[in-house]
């Protein structure tokens, strides 16, 4: 699934039962915090060619997960193909044995975007 037109500088990457939240979280995200993200849920590994151009055309990915450990963020960063972009992702992380919610997505969200627009503008 990939959700939005491929023009937003920020996008997200999700799976299995974190896809409907993420949805939701979209959702949050634009009518409370006005930003705009694309969305690129993952269904297999090895990656499909889709992934690293979805990279590729992002400033940022979010990579949200129930796991403590990370894990698909880390398959994404030692992927090949995708390895030149690995700087680019950012993961979400919420592994307390409840289900992610999309309140917290699009929390951890906004507060990664008002930091990142912060240390540009300090640059």
């Amino acid at each position: 699934i990939l959700a939005g037109s491929g023009t937003q500088k920020i996008g997200v990457i999700a799976y299995g039962s974190s896809d409907d939240p993420m949805l939701e979280a979209l959702h949050l995200l634009k009518k409370e915090y006005q930003l705009s993200a694309d969305y690129l849920r993952v269904r297999a590994f090895p990656f499909s060619g889709e992934v690293e151009k979805f990279i590729a055309a992002h400033e940022i990915v979010y990579v949200v997960e129930q796991n403590r450990d990370a894990q698909m963020a880390s398959l994404l960063r030692m992927e090949a193909s995708i390895s030149a972009h690995a700087g680019k992702l950012k993961s979400i992380v919420h592994f307390d044995g409840l289900p992610i919610h999309a309140r917290l997505i699009a929390n951890q969200i906004f507060v990664s975007e008002e930091s990142r627009k912060n240390l540009v503008r300090v640059a």
